[in-house]
């Protein structure tokens, strides 16, 4: 966890320590509309994780939701995505978040992910009926569900959690505007991720290695990938930054 305080000036989230070890991405910073100028860079400066558009693909769209930048990865066009140049390694394999805004309204939407075909290293998929979160321990893919009766439409705000610390049940967290959600099937993984050099993406086409079966139009706001588990403070500003409702 890290440290409570306030932020003097003004606040980007790699100013918080667990954003600042992993990545993050915000579309406001994102250029271009076609596939060869689209650029989304991250945002703590690791260029080898800016995000760029595969050659076969067609760029994502750059747009807002309610006054604030997003990203749209269009069903009309499953190559409507963005991704890292190569393959990488997330750097850590202990507790970690995948955090950011989503709105989802088609069916088995991969969102957020660092995974190859197969091995769903750290993913998170909405689908109509739940939301599921994906971690591999190194002997398996492991998936969790939690029940998304409501959430696919408007844009809310998904923190998919790895948390070692916690009994092997409860290890796979999902929250839903900063509420914790109850699986309606419970993960146990062991107590770290794998790590390989695999893609790491959001809303990447079907036939790529990342695969998500983007079966509708996905939005996304701002969104990272965390190393270690911010402090609920941290969790909160990560909320209220560029919100998109």
């Amino acid at each position: 966890m890290s440290g409570r305080g306030s932020f003097k000036g003004s606040f980007s989230p790699g100013r918080i320590p667990e954003v600042a070890l992993g990545y993050f991405w915000d579309p406001a910073s994102g250029q271009g509309s076609a596939a060869a100028g689209f650029l989304l860079p991250e945002g703590n400066g690791k260029t080898a994780y800016n995000m760029i558009t595969p050659s076969a693909g067609v760029a994502p769209t750059l747009t807002t939701v309610n006054g604030q930048a997003a990203v749209l990865c269009a069903n009309a066009n499953p190559d409507k995505n963005a991704r890292v140049s190569g393959t990488v390694t997330r750097g850590f394999t202990g507790a970690a978040m995948i955090w950011g805004w989503i709105s989802a309204p088609g069916p088995n939407v991969g969102v957020i992910v660092h995974h190859a075909r197969a091995t769903n290293n750290f993913q998170i998929q909405l689908n109509t009926s739940d939301v599921r979160v994906y971690v591999h321990d190194g002997v398996g893919s492991i998936e969790a569900r939690f029940p998304n009766p409501t959430y696919a439409s408007a844009p809310y705000y998904y923190e998919a959690v790895f948390d070692p610390s916690q009994s092997a049940t409860n290890r796979m967290q999902l929250f839903v505007d900063r509420v914790q959600i109850t699986p309606n099937v419970a993960g146990s993984p062991g107590t770290s991720m794998q790590d390989p050099a695999d893609v790491m993406g959001l809303c990447s086409q079907t036939n790529d290695s990342s695969n998500f079966n983007l079966n509708g139009d996905a939005t996304t706001g701002v969104f990272g990938i965390t190393n270690g588990i911010p402090s609920d403070e941290n969790r909160d500003r990560l909320f209220n930054y560029r919100r998109l409702k």
